[in-house]
C-alpha cells in the first residue's frame, strides 16, 4: 500500500484517533490505526518499525 503525502492527502490531515483495526486505502484512519496499535496491539513493535523507518523517531499516543 502506498499512502500519498501531498499536503491534502487524507493521511496528513488533522482528525480524532479513535479506534479502528483497519487502515483505509486512502490514510485517512492513520491516526486511529497508529493509537489502536499502541492502546492494544503491539506498542513494542510499531515503536520498533517507526524508529527504524525514521532514525530513532518514536510514535506518542495521542
Amino acid at each position: 500500500m502506498r499512502l500519498r503525502t501531498v499536503p491534502d492527502a487524507p493521511a496528513r490531515r488533522p482528525g480524532p484517533a479513535t479506534f479502528t483495526p483497519v487502515l483505509s486505502g486512502d490514510g485517512g484512519t492513520l491516526p486511529g490505526a497508529l493509537a489502536t496499535l499502541l492502546r492494544v496491539g503491539n506498542s513494542e513493535a510499531l515503536q520498533s518499525v517507526v524508529g527504524e523507518s525514521f532514525d530513532g523517531a518514536q510514535e506518542h499516543p495521542p
